[in-house]
């Protein structure tokens, strides 16, 4: 579906058209990412807390991955791109080895309803997780008992040490303590917060319409999105689906395409280029830079150049950042560890898709078309199915 063009960059065959906010007297769809990238240092600042992204809590350094054939993930990435530009024992923030369990029967066992569809996952351990589907929170226990969440509209998830976030419909932002009932939070958000955020407690940053909101524990700040103004004059404005961070960096994009860095001395998230096929993910390294992923295959974006400004490694649909050396990504049946220089393919069981990954020291989960499963030192396992798996 997508090839490279002659000076390396990638370009999909298939045209997004966007909707946009757009200035006094306009109301017309645009395709908005032909335009240049905006070619500025981002400057580092301090983090207002430790806890300075998903993977924060996150121990652990990467598993070794198990070979499931050239046809998959593996054989997008390989020696090169991304891998270049750190050393990955250098940059590594993990503190921990993986350590799974050895069986399948090691695992609890969880019944789903069977109607609903797992689409996103937030592991607490290897023994239990948060799961969304269809719009709803179920908290597996280790005891192997499934609990409906009280809350309406859920479209995401994520783990801080000690503390589980939701965020969802009608500007849904919600923060549960373990141990403790859940707080809905009013950030401001005017319409569905469509991706998890990144950071905890202190530190908090959340993407929605067209800002990011940062939660600094008390009050929220809201950081703006600068408009990519076309030769023509139009006015474009960029939408906000997920905020990633690493280290004291910070990285949105946009559903359409857009990859918008973080840029303290102007206290904007601001455009550094973009694609024209819709974003389901993306990672940033130590150093800012990062990869935006598309559905299948990865862009490259940097501090300092145009975004994607090749074609990365990470080639994938969702993706779980432990470290710069120890990141799992997922697409369809199919999930891959990436080291800093290549990625390994792992098979799912048979008949199971994974639409969304997460990684912690002692387990990685998958959750998509079939149910749960969470990787054994033997493989992945199946650990809630939806329908009887072949």
């Amino acid at each position: 579906m997508h090839a490279p063009t002659s000076s390396g960059r990638w370009r999909s065959f298939k045209r997004h058209q966007v909707a946009y906010r757009a200035g006094p007297g306009q109301n017309t769809r645009v395709n908005p990412l032909r335009w240049p990238g905006v070619l500025l240092a981002i400057v580092a600042f301090p983090c207002a807390s430790a806890a300075c992204g998903n993977d924060a809590d996150a121990q652990g350094q990467g598993g070794a991955g198990l070979a499931a054939g050239g046809g998959g993930l593996g054989g997008l990435g390989g020696v090169g791109g991304i891998a270049n530009t750190f050393s990955p024992a250098e940059l590594a923030d993990d503190k921990e080895p993986y350590a799974f369990a050895e069986l399948c029967e090691d695992l609890p066992q969880w019944q789903l309803p069977t109607e609903v569809h797992p689409n996103r996952v937030a592991a607490v351990s290897a023994v239990e997780a948060y799961v969304v589907a269809f719009n709803e929170l179920f908290h597996l226990l280790p005891n192997g008992m499934v609990e409906k969440e009280p809350l309406v509209g859920v479209i995401d998830a994520w783990r801080c040490p000690g503390v589980t976030w939701a965020v969802g419909a009608a500007g849904l932002v919600a923060r549960k303590p373990d141990d403790a009932a859940w707080e809905t939070l009013d950030a401001g958000f005017e319409s569905s917060v469509p991706d998890g955020g990144v950071g905890c407690d202190g530190d908090v940053w959340i993407g929605g319409d067209y800002e990011v909101r940062v939660f600094d524990g008390t009050s929220w700040r809201v950081i703006a999105t600068q408009p990519t103004v076309l030769r023509s004059g139009t006015v474009i404005e960029h939408d906000v689906a997920r905020v990633r961070g690493a280290g004291p960096f910070r990285a949105a994009t946009s559903n359409y395409g857009a990859t918008m860095a973080y840029f303290p001395e102007e206290d904007l998230f601001i455009p550094v280029g973009g694609t024209d096929a819709l974003v389901s993910d993306a990672v940033q390294f130590r150093d800012g830079s990062g990869s935006t992923l598309y559905y299948g295959y990865a862009l490259k974006f940097d501090r300092e150049i145009d975004a994607s400004d090749g074609d990365s490694p990470l080639a994938g649909v969702r993706a779980s950042r432990r470290a710069d050396d120890d990141i799992w990504i997922t697409r369809d049946e199919l999930v891959a560890h990436f080291d800093g220089r290549e990625l390994v393919d792992e098979a799912l069981p048979k008949g199971l898709t994974a639409e969304d990954v997460d990684a912690r020291f002692d387990s990685v989960w998958t959750a998509g078309y079939g149910g749960l499963t969470v990787r054994t030192a033997n493989g992945f396992c199946v650990v809630a199915s939806t329908f009887p798996v072949p």
